[in-house]
């Protein structure tokens, strides 16, 4: 109780005391006042400045993310646009080489003069162009080949056929002939698909 008597007493001692120097305290809150508008002043511009460069630094992180996915999104088509150039080599070395379709049909007559000391016989005796595709890069090519052979140019032939990865043989048939008194040989019917190099 004394306590409380004592804090009644400085606090009526500090109401007489400001009473008393009215005109200091006004001007020492007027002052203070001043002071914190000053402050108030130099403080919104800062505070807008910095709400401002934080709107500006979360949309260069913004930018920054977009640019980073974007880059992923470049390596993943940089890797399958790879693949697919390994794709096109592959099938470039699937291609025959000639451009016109009647350059095979030439090329399987050369085969059995390839064939060195056993005279083979391969001729052809007719051919047809079945079909044809065209693709982007290549052309697809499907010939129907009648041919006269013996077995060494049958031989030749599929040894042809195995080594040529451009060729897709789709039917191959062989039938026995007897072509007169002494002569008999092989007729072979034959379908072949081609990847051509497109003219042009």
């Amino acid at each position: 109780m004394l306590k409380e008597l004592k804090n009644k007493v400085s606090v009526n001692v500090l109401l007489q005391d400001i009473k008393r120097h009215r005109t200091v305290v006004v001007v020492y809150a007027l002052g203070l006042l001043f002071c914190c508008f000053l402050l108030f002043l130099w403080l919104v511009p800062v505070h807008t400045r910095y709400e401002d460069i934080k709107a500006r630094i979360a949309s260069t992180e913004m930018l920054v993310e977009r640019y980073r996915s974007k880059l992923k999104e470049a390596e993943a088509f940089k890797e399958e646009l790879e693949k697919r150039r390994e794709e096109v080599e592959k099938l470039r070395d699937r291609l025959y080489k000639g451009r016109d379709p009647l350059e095979l049909a030439t090329s399987l007559g050369r085969i059995a003069e390839s064939e060195q000391g056993k005279n083979p016989v391969l001729s052809v005796r007719s051919y047809q162009i079945s079909s044809t595709k065209d693709y982007q890069l290549y052309r697809e090519v499907e010939f129907r080949f009648v041919l006269d052979a013996d077995i060494y140019g049958l031989y030749s032939l599929l040894k042809w056929l195995d080594e040529s990865p451009a060729l897709i043989v789709r039917q191959l048939n062989v039938r026995y002939v007897r072509r007169g008194r002494n002569e008999s040989g092989l007729m072979v019917n034959l379908v072949l698909t081609v990847l051509m190099e497109k003219k042009g």
